[in-house]
């Protein structure tokens, strides 16, 4: 997982559990203590590499260099992230990145896509649907190609993640992580590229929009069907966008609406199937 681009030396680390820290070859450096921080200083971007590891599975590293606050309360910090932290320098992208190395269902703890508050069964569904897109391309060798150090990034461009902080603020997302445990969803019992928005009031008309209408021509293509559109949403659905576009693509599921379909009953197996065409949902491990 992509948490960004290092601009600056040292970065900072700690934990909330002893932790060690981790040479290239996998050698202990060095141990800390939990809330002991370590310093890592590099001249040369191209020899950078440190990994941050908790000796816990249930401890989490904090970057204390790193920034990332919410407009909505600019005093929290999302900077504390499950599994393996790394410092690391990417010659694909010529610059020296922070990469999570965490578990599939841990990640998924930390997605920021739905808010605490939302009906139970759409969490769900936007899990399964999260799962799905990371699994697809953690079967392919990453997004960026098998050359690239992380398989997605952290942003809106794959999918919004923050981390453990997150999981602190919303435990009814790793409630439905958990109770979805292992499910993808399947088209030709192929993984599907789950694409999904927020959605916006002309899929109420027209149904949603096509993948290629949308991207490029690959999904005009027969292994792309479930993306063909003009699926509606039910009538009732609110929104928070006022039109399809850029980031709010409205291909694939509507977030808007499935979190109507789950408010009327609806379950998170029933949403996924009405938008993504001729799908099946299975537990894949």
């Amino acid at each position: 997982m992509g948490l960004g681009q290092v601009q600056k030396s040292p970065i900072e680390f700690t934990a909330g559990t002893d932790f060690d820290v981790l040479d290239k070859k996998g050698n202990i450096v060095v141990s800390k203590k939990a809330g002991e921080k370590y310093s890592y200083a590099f001249s040369d971007p191209t020899q950078v590499f440190v990994k941050i590891k908790p000796k816990s599975e249930q401890g989490a590293v904090e970057i204390i260099s790193y920034e990332d606050h919410p407009a909505w309360k600019p005093s929290l910090n999302y900077n504390q992230f499950r599994g393996g932290v790394e410092a690391i320098y990417s010659a694909k992208s010529g610059a020296v990145w922070l990469v999570n190395e965490i578990a599939l269902e841990d990640y998924l703890k930390g997605i920021s896509e739905v808010v605490e508050g939302d009906p139970l069964e759409h969490i769900k569904t936007m899990m399964v649907a999260s799962r799905t897109y990371a699994y697809q391309y953690l079967i392919k060798g990453g997004k960026y190609g098998t050359d690239e150090v992380f398989h997605i990034k952290n942003t809106s461009a794959d999918q919004l993640y923050k981390g453990y902080s997150r999981e602190i603020l919303a435990p009814t997302i790793a409630q439905s992580v958990n109770a979805t445990k292992g499910e993808i969803i399947l088209y030709q019992n192929e993984p599907i590229v789950s694409a999904y928005s927020s959605g916006a009031s002309e899929i109420l008309e027209k149904g949603t929009r096509a993948g290629c209408s949308v991207w490029s021509a690959k999904f005009c293509e027969p292994p792309y069907a479930y993306l063909s559109g003009g699926v509606k949403d039910p009538a009732g659905t609110q929104y928070t966008q006022p039109s399809c576009g850029g980031a709010n693509h409205c291909v694939g599921l509507s977030a808007a609406g499935s979190r109507q379909m789950a408010r009327s009953g609806k379950t998170y197996k029933e949403i996924l199937t009405h938008y993504y065409l001729g799908i099946e949902v299975r537990k894949v491990y």
